[in-house]
Order: structure tokens, then C-alpha cells, then sequence
């Protein structure tokens, strides 16, 4: 039981830092990825 919240107060310590770079590397890769798709979709 103790190790188990130990276990959840470092994953959840850990987390927000973890999230925000995670969210933020994804938003960024659907960000190019549209822009690629948009740019596949429209040879111009």
C-alpha cells in the first residue's frame, strides 16, 4: 500500500511536466501534419 502511493504521488508529481511537453510535441506534430496533408491534398 505505501509503495503503491509513493509509486502514485511520483507518476503524478512527474506528470504535468511530462503532459505539457507530450501535448505540446503532439499538438505541434498534428499542426505540420495537417499542413503536409493540406499541402498533399492541393498540388498547386
Amino acid at each position: 500500500m505505501n509503495r503503491t502511493l509513493l509509486k502514485k504521488k511520483n507518476h503524478f508529481g512527474r506528470t504535468p511536466i511530462h503532459t505539457a511537453a507530450l501535448f505540446g510535441s503532439i499538438k505541434v506534430l498534428h499542426y505540420l501534419l495537417e499542413l503536409n496533408f493540406i499541402d498533399i491534398d492541393q498540388p498547386d
